[in-house]
């Protein structure tokens, strides 16, 4: 029998000790309704337990569900270490970074290099926030373990727009290469969607 990565997490997370999430940042515990919570992009997560549905929000898709069932089965113990590094340096960063290029970077520089005010203003509405780099520069609480910082350099008379990404050390100790990129996609993709 083959199964999707959703299905395998699911699995996987049913047969989980929920109790070792009690105490873990970010993550609540309500054993007596069955019920885990966390923040994804600020949104409050709800799963019902032991049969693993989403309760709310409603509208994730099937990839944002997976990246959520990821961080609960590999982000025990890990500590929240506030440490940024670049995409490269996760394992297998330079084979993936083409992906994270045209998935990510690209359709940021082509939607706002243009007008950085716009990235901005739009980041803020899916709890994006000011990171101090530079001024088109903004900071995405993921998960409580797990911020991203995208940075916008705008087009200017000698050179092209660009975009850099940078992410918490922790997002390289809970997920794989694939799930990072997954993850900075979908941060893009609502970004986006809001133009």
């Amino acid at each position: 029998m083959r199964y999707d990565a959703l299905q395998l997490a699911t699995l996987r997370l049913r047969n989980f000790d929920v109790a070792k999430f009690q105490g873990e940042k970010g993550i609540s515990v309500d054993l007596e309704n069955q019920k885990l919570s966390l923040t994804y992009l600020n949104f409050l997560c709800t799963i019902l337990f032991p049969e693993i549905r989403f309760e709310q929000p409603r509208f994730l898709n099937e990839k944002e569900k997976i990246l959520v069932l990821h961080y609960l089965l590999n982000s025990t113990g890990v500590r929240d270490i506030e440490r940024w590094i670049g995409f490269k340096e996760i394992d297998s960063g330079y084979v993936y970074f083409p992906s994270m290029n045209s998935r990510v970077i690209l359709p940021i520089v082509k939607n706002f290099g243009e007008n950085p005010l716009k990235f901005v203003e739009i980041s803020k509405t899916i709890g994006g926030k000011k990171s101090g780099l530079s001024e088109y520069s903004m900071q995405f609480p993921v998960f409580p373990k797990i911020s991203t910082i995208f940075t916008l350099v705008p087009a200017d008379s000698e050179f092209n727009a660009d975009c850099s990404v940078l992410l918490q050390y922790t997002a390289k100790e809970i997920f794989d290469t694939e799930d990072i990129v997954v993850m900075c996609e979908e941060i893009a993709e609502k970004i986006i969607s809001k133009l």
